[in-house]
C-alpha cells in the first residue's frame, strides 16, 4: 500500500462509487468464456471467447487477437505457465487442445485425433503436469502435450482444479456423478460428495462442481459452485461440504475467485445476477454490478502482483475491470 501525505487535490472524488469499467479496445468478440492472467506479469492477460483468443500487455487497455493456427475459435479454457507468460495452453470445443510458445502469436495442436475434441477445462501444475477435462474423460500430460494418458475414464468431466500448495491434489466435477479427488497425481480417486445435493436432472446423480476455488492461505478451504444450488464450502479438503448461503439460493454461479489479499472475500460470476461478492467467507452475498451493462456474466479472475486487480468477463458485452 502506498500512502500520500500533504498532496494537492488531484481532482478525484474520494467518495466515488466503485464500479466496473469496460476494457474492450481491440476485443472483437465479446462473449468471454475464460480469463488467464499471467502469474509473472500482472499486465498480461489472455481471454478466450467464442471468437478466439485475445491478449493484453497493458492490463486491458488494448487487446490483440491471437488466433493463428487455431482450427477452432471456440475457446473454452486457457492456462499460462507460471514462469513464462508466453507459454500458453488452450482448450477448445471441437478441436481439442492447442499450445503456443510465443505468447499466442501462433498455435499448434497437441491433441490426439482419437480423443474427443470437446474440452471443458485445463489445469497446469507446478510439477509440470498438464490436465485436460474433456467430454470423454480426464487426460494428463507430463511433456506439455506431446503425449497424453487417460487418467479418469468417465464421460463429461466438466472441471479440473489443482491445489496450489500441492499439485498432486486435484478435484474434478463429473456431470451427473458428482465430485472426485486425487492426492497422488491421478493414480487413484475418491468421491468427495458429503453434504452436496442430488442433481435435479438425474435420479441417482450428485451435483458436479463447474468450478473449484482454493483459499490461497488455507488450502484445505475450497469453494465449489455447481451452476444450480450454490455455493458449497469445505474446510477439510472435501471431507464435508456446507452450502452457503444456507437458504438454498439459486445463484447459477459459473466462476468464483478468492481475493488473494483477503481470503474472506469471494467474488462470483453468475448466469443472470451479474457479479456477486461475499466478505464473510460465503455466509452472505451482495451484487456488485455498478457499471455493468448486463447481469449475464461468465468468469471472474484476479491478476497477480502486490495490488491484484479483478476482471470480469460477460456474455456479449466483453471485459470489465473493477475500479475502487
Amino acid at each position: 500500500m502506498i500512502l500520500f501525505a500533504g498532496c494537492a487535490d488531484n481532482g478525484t472524488d474520494p467518495e466515488a462509487t466503485p464500479e466496473w469499467k469496460a476494457i474492450n479496445s481491440g476485443l472483437t468478440s465479446t462473449t468471454i468464456q475464460c480469463i488467464a492472467p499471467s502469474q509473472s506479469d500482472s499486465k498480461i492477460l489472455y481471454v478466450g471467447t467464442i471468437g478466439g483468443v485475445f491478449r493484453t500487455d497493458d492490463g486491458g487497455s488494448s487487446w490483440t487477437a491471437k488466433n493463428s493456427g487455431l482450427t477452432s475459435q471456440d475457446a473454452k479454457a486457457l492456462v499460462v505457465h507460471p514462469d513464462n507468460s508466453n507459454l500458453v495452453f488452450l482448450g477448445t470445443w471441437g478441436k481439442g487442445v492447442f499450445k503456443s510458445s510465443n505468447g499466442g502469436n501462433s498455435w499448434v495442436s497437441i491433441w490426439d485425433n482419437s480423443f474427443d475434441p470437446r474440452v471443458y477445462a485445463l489445469a497446469l501444475g507446478s510439477n509440470g503436469f498438464l490436465w485436460a477435462a474433456s467430454k470423454n474423460g480426464l487426460y494428463k500430460s507430463a511433456d506439455q502435450g506431446a503425449s497424453w494418458t487417460l487418467t479418469y475414464d468417465e464421460d463429461n468431466i466438466i472441471s479440473v482444479s489443482l491445489n496450489p500448495a500441492n499439485p498432486k491434489e486435484l478435484f474434478i466435477g463429473v456431470q451427473y456423478q458428482g465430485n472426485y479427488k486425487t492426492t497422488d497425481n491421478g493414480n487413484t480417486w475418491q468421491a468427495v460428495n458429503s453434504g452436496i445435493y442430488g442433481d435435479p436432472n438425474s435420479e441417482t446423480g450428485i451435483l458436479a462442481g463447474n468450478c473449484f476455488t482454493f483459499d490461497p492461505t488455507r488450502t484445505t478451504t475450497i469453494y465449489l459452485s455447481t451452476g444450480s444450488v450454490d455455493i458449497y464450502k469445505t474446510t477439510s479438503s472435501g471431507g464435508f461440504w456446507e452450502q452457503f448461503p444456507k437458504d438454498k439460493s439459486d445463484f447459477k454461479v459459473l466462476s468464483t475467485v478468492v481475493d488473494p489479499l483477503d481470503p474472506e472475500t469471494i467474488w462470483a460470476a453468475t448466469e443472470n445476477l451479474g457479479i456477486l461478492k461475499s466478505e464473510n467467507g460465503g455466509e452472505s452475498w451482495a451484487d456488485v454490478n455498478t457499471g455493468l451493462p448486463t447481469t449475464r456474466t461468465k468468469v471472474v479472475a484476479f491478476s497477480g502482483g502486490d495490488s491484484p486487480q479483478i476482471y470480469a468477463g460477460t456474455v456479449g458485452e466483453g471485459m470489465f475491470k473493477y475500479s475502487e
